[in-house]
């Protein structure tokens, strides 16, 4: 054995290396600080691997009281550890970003606590000797590392999100879009190192876990709930990235608005009676205009027919018509294409990019945060209870309703002040502010398009997008979305009240069978304005599963207006054209029915005078069969249209011979007052015992 220079030598034994199916090689590196073993002979190798252990078993008998007090400081530890963990988890899921870092900070003071108690008490030096025989020992005091990272990133991410949720409007309102471009580009880089640390840990945990009880607890908590949770936060990343797109665009952006209002519906949300644009420069905010729609469409480039349900009130389709479509992404574009058609933008070769609709029940949110707004060009004091009826006078009958002039020439006066107040509020009203944002989301009062893919992802997958469902092929389930637009009557939606009640039985072939009742009352007859107190013309969509048949249709109403073809010199829009051409009107039952894409449309006039009350029936069918089984899935889903609200009663009973898991009964019912953006009902098939 060849002999180990003196200064090699140490008090402490830090590596043994042996041979295990070959002899090692000889020492290229005399200068080294370990023990190097040449041609060691096998029964001298069981020596020492005996000997080795004798060591561990002379400190385990010896070391007893030592051990025990060494195993409750970490128990105490890792008790601590798990306490935090929970609180973290409570805290991700009321997005308390706050709580969040200070759940973080504990878990990694209490993690460097456990290294220095390691440090202390010599277990980091006996981990990497024990870990010459058991390599999961020797990952411990990395695995505890990488958590003390993960926990000292993920804290920081938390901290720049809750800087960012309050204080984002202030930066782009301020001119300090570069501050908040650089926060953002720091958040992406913390976002990225996680993935990497993350990655790191899971490895380690695995190695780990079985070798105690309290190893195993703690890789449960953050292999279930930490790494969930930084997998959570990580999902931010994708949603900074879109940001970085438009803030650090080298050329000015717009952003348009649509604002819609409800009180006269149309298929995508409320008739357009204003728009406006946000001109972002390098992340600040340069201007904001607001605009009527008529100016932007009595400036079209472009003669396009418009839809036949409006061919009787306008030869020409414009803006404020183009959200036609229930799919807001369709809506979206459509409109963007008439406005930059527009000499408004056309000649200075404007594109619009990103689109948002605001419907005024948002707006009207806000003036709940906000308190009332002095207007005294107008001597109005507008506030949440009065801004749609006082608005909706100046635009129908004010001062500024005249030829030549802009009737909605108040709003110009209103927002400059709005968003003033929005960008200045205290904390508290911020956090309002997000759930009045989260609210309008689940409602549809706010959608949001872009034509850049990844920006639109981040749209449809935090529920912006107001996409209509798409249904699978082969899907297992049925589907429902009822789609109200109002021509030429009035404002009178603003008093419509609607429910909705569906009916569905599964017969034994798989065959669907639905009872759908629509009923609508007219509450404005009392009004004194005619745009309240007019006849509700409502031209109704009911979207169903492919393969409908219609069975029967009552109460139904014929059209109150006489079709006009359109002009030959007029561009027919192709998404248009494709939508009307594949409906057929059967005039004994007053219904177009069709295909739109992968759903069945049924069409009709469905008009309510004011102080009634009407109820729409119809039976229908589905011809394709979904799979009947013990154990099989059914999903029922209902869309919701922006700027409708109501309540929606479901009733579904199971074929013969079954029963649904989740009632414990053959039929199901489910009901609402306030329908969410989409609705969807998750069932399972059980068969009966006796069959």
């Amino acid at each position: 054995m060849a002999l180990v220079p003196k200064k090699n030598i140490s008090p402490k034994l830090y590596d043994i290396r042996h041979n295990r199916r070959k002899s090692l090689q000889k020492n290229t590196n005399p200068e080294g600080s370990y023990f190097f073993i040449e041609n060691i002979k096998p029964r001298n190798r069981k020596i020492i691997k005996y000997f080795a252990l004798g060591i561990v078993l002379a400190l385990l008998i010896f070391g007893g009281a030592y051990a025990v007090s060494v195993k409750n400081s970490f128990t105490d530890s890792f008790n601590y550890i798990m306490l935090q963990a929970q609180i973290l988890k409570e805290s991700v899921l009321h997005t308390e970003t706050s709580d969040i870092k200070d759940s973080m900070d504990a878990i990694n003071g209490e993690i460097q606590n456990i290294g220095e108690k390691a440090d202390n008490y010599g277990v980091t030096d006996l981990l990497n000797m024990i870990g010459l025989f058991n390599r999961s020992l020797k990952e411990v005091p990395g695995a505890f590392k990488s958590i003390s990272a993960i926990s000292g990133r993920s804290a920081q991410i938390a901290n720049d999100i809750d800087y960012l949720k309050n204080n984002a409007l202030q930066l782009i309102f301020n001119q300090k879009g570069g501050e908040l471009v650089s926060l953002i580009g720091d958040l992406r880089t913390n976002l990225s190192a996680l993935e990497k640390l993350s990655t790191e840990f899971k490895n380690q945990a695995r190695q780990i876990k079985d070798l105690s009880p309290k190893l195993s607890a703690i890789y449960e908590i953050f292999d279930k709930n930490y790494l969930a949770i930084n997998l959570n936060i990580y999902k931010a990343e994708e949603v900074l990235a879109a940001f970085d797109l438009i803030l650090r665009s080298p050329q000015e952006t717009k952003i348009l608005l649509l604002f819609q209002n409800p009180t006269e519906i149309r298929p995508a949300g409320g008739f357009i009676g204003s728009f406006g644009y946000i001109t972002l420069d390098k992340g600040s905010i340069k201007e904001i205009k607001i605009d009527d729609i008529y100016n932007a469409d009595r400036q079209l480039n472009v003669k396009v027919a418009p839809p036949k349900e409006l061919s009787a009130i306008t030869t020409i389709w414009g803006a404020r018509d183009a959200n036609w479509f229930f799919d807001f992404p369709v809506s979206a574009e459509k409109v963007s294409y008439f406005l930059e058609n527009s000499k408004l933008f056309s000649d200075t070769g404007t594109k619009f990019e990103n689109v948002i609709a605001i419907n005024t029940n948002l707006l009207e949110s806000f003036l709940e945060i906000t308190g009332p707004i002095e207007i005294p060009e107008y001597n109005l004091t507008i506030d949440h209870s009065n801004f749609l009826k006082e608005i909706q006078y100046e635009v129908e009958a004010g001062r500024d309703k005249k030829p030549g002039q802009n009737p909605k020439k108040v709003l110009s006066f209103l927002a400059p002040v709005l968003i003033d107040k929005l960008k200045n509020l205290d904390d508290a009203g911020k956090i309002k502010m997000v759930n009045v944002l989260k609210e309008a989301a689940d409602q549809k009062d706010v959608m949001a398009f872009s034509k850049n893919d990844s920006i639109q992802k981040i749209f449809f997958e935090y529920n912006l997008s107001g996409g209509s469902f798409s249904i699978p092929k082969n899907w297992n389930g049925d589907y429902l979305a009822v789609i109200n637009t109002n021509v030429a009557g009035g404002k009178s939606d603003a008093y419509i009240s609607q429910q909705i009640q569906l009916e569905s039985q599964i017969l034994e072939d798989g065959t669907i069978s639905d009872s759908l009742a629509v009923t609508r009352s007219h509450n404005g007859q009392n009004e004194k304005d005619w745009w309240y107190t007019a006849t509700n013309k409502n031209y109704m969509k009911i979207l169903t599963a492919n393969s409908t048949e219609l069975v029967s249709i009552k109460n139904n109403d014929a059209s109150p207006y006489k079709y006009i073809s359109p002009a030959k010199n007029l561009i027919k829009d192709p998404d248009l054209e494709n939508m009307q051409n594949s409906l057929d009107y059967n005039e004994e039952l007053k219904i177009w029915q069709g295909e739109d894409g992968d759903k069945n449309v049924l069409g009709t006039w469905f008009d309510t005078p004011a102080g009634k009350t009407k109820k729409l029936e119809i039976n229908f069918k589905q011809s394709e069969k979904i799979t009947i089984g013990d154990g099989i899935k059914f999903v029922f889903v209902l869309d919701k249209q922006s700027g409708v609200d109501g309540s929606f009663e479901y009733k579904i009973t199971a074929p013969p011979g079954y029963t649904w898991e989740e009632s414990d009964g053959p039929a199901f019912s489910y009901g609402t007052q306030q329908i969410s953006s989409r609705e969807t009902i998750q069932l399972t098939l059980r068969k009966n015992s006796s069959f």
